[in-house]
């Protein structure tokens, strides 16, 4: 099996898995017996404990002389965890809370370090559009065939969930392995990281976005299956459309960045984030929150995709899982909490519409930042990689 197949199949497994998890674990912790802002303080715990385990995750992947196992270890615990989730609802709120707070633990790291080690095999990220293709494809296809099996409860997309997840840790395994990269002796690694040129400035617009995606993939199923005709097979089409529209982006991604600055690019993808945010604020129709999909989709991908990038371009090899993990937790695990826990209390005393309209502001507010810092030295034109 060939390099780039190996990449695509790790790639592949992963956005599969996440795409059957994070379209209905909200649904699940609904039918759990959890009200909106029980459900809100449950999935504003998750990216919390990330905080704390992200790093250590991404210290021990600089270190370790088999990255892959060290992937395919998390990918595993995800899965087992999230099996366990049915004897959490039998412990109610505070078991359901126990076991996704340590399945966030392992899995939202599995992101951010296999980035890091999808980057470092291909050198200076060539290709790494292609090679995120397949994850966007495969979490069109599990959030459509979630969708399906939602019908017969939410438990069973999750069940998909830790299936892929599965296969995530033994395609890790067969990832190519790098020699232990040098970077780290000079000491202070995490100091080093947070020196970087252009890497905080990156995050303080990142979080922000965040903030507002948090607020979406929690709430978004319960404003969809308001709607008038909302199912959740449809709720699994917009998921479907929503992969499907980034894949053009995936697949000139390479051409984009060298063409236009990442603050170019992140500023865009935040202003799509907005509209999608203000038109679910508004309501309307839903044919247009199913095509709206769309917008979110290529909004959301820019955003993780090129924070990414331009984040493995920045900090030289030995530091690179820790940049990942440190830029996730700083820019994802904490804004999500923020967005998840106050957003459920929005939720339960303005409704969602405000809640939606926040979080376009948000989103709105960070396309500025992004393009402010994008202008003059455009942080993400080509040049050499740090080493």
């Amino acid at each position: 099996m060939g390099t780039m197949t190996r990449l695509c199949l790790f790639a592949g497994a992963h956005g599969g898995a996440t795409g059957a998890y994070q379209g209905f674990i909200a649904l699940y912790l609904q039918a759990a017996g959890l009200n909106v802002r029980q459900v809100g303080m449950v999935m504003a715990a998750a990216p919390l404990a990330c905080i704390l385990a992200q790093p250590c995750w991404g210290a021990l992947g600089d270190k370790a002389r088999r990255k892959g196992w060290v992937l395919a270890l998390m990918a595993g615990l995800s899965a087992a965890l999230l099996l366990a989730l049915p004897l959490g609802r039998g412990l109610g709120m505070a078991g359901l809370l126990a076991i996704n707070t340590l399945f966030a633990a392992c899995f939202t790291a599995l992101q951010p370090m296999g980035d890091a080690q999808l980057l470092a095999a291909l050198g200076r990220g060539k290709g790494f559009g292609q090679v995120k293709l397949w994850a966007g494809l495969a979490f069109a296809l599990a959030s459509l065939a979630g969708g399906y099996m939602a019908r017969r409860g939410p438990g069973w997309a999750l069940a998909l969930a830790a299936a892929l997840l599965g296969l995530t840790g033994v395609a890790a395994l067969g990832l190519p392995e790098r020699q232990k990269e040098k970077g780290t002796k000079k000491g202070g690694g995490w100091a080093r990281v947070l020196k970087l040129p252009g890497f905080l400035p990156l995050l303080l617009p990142a979080a922000m976005a965040q903030m507002g995606l948090g607020y979406f993939y929690t709430f978004f199923p319960a404003r969809f299956m308001d709607l008038p005709g909302g199912t959740t097979q449809r709720l699994g089409l917009c998921y479907l459309i929503g992969a499907v529209s980034e894949i053009p982006l995936l697949l000139y991604f390479d051409r984009l960045v060298e063409r236009w600055s990442a603050g170019k690019l992140l500023a865009g993808g935040a202003f799509l984030l907005a509209v999608r945010m203000a038109l679910l604020s508004l309501g309307g129709p839903l044919g247009l929150a199913i095509a709206g999909q769309a917008l979110s989709g290529v909004g959301a991908c820019v955003l993780t995709t090129g924070l990414a990038r331009e984040i493995g371009r920045l900090t030289p090899p030995g530091l690179r899982a820790r940049g990942q993990t440190l830029a996730s937790a700083m820019s994802y695990a904490l804004a999500r909490a923020i967005g998840n826990l106050t957003g459920g209390r929005l939720t339960a005393g303005l409704g969602l519409e405000w809640g939606f309209g926040i979080a376009s502001a948000l989103c709105l507010t960070a396309a500025l930042l992004f393009g402010w810092i994008g202008r003059g030295q455009p942080i993400g034109s080509p040049g050499k990689a740090r080493t």
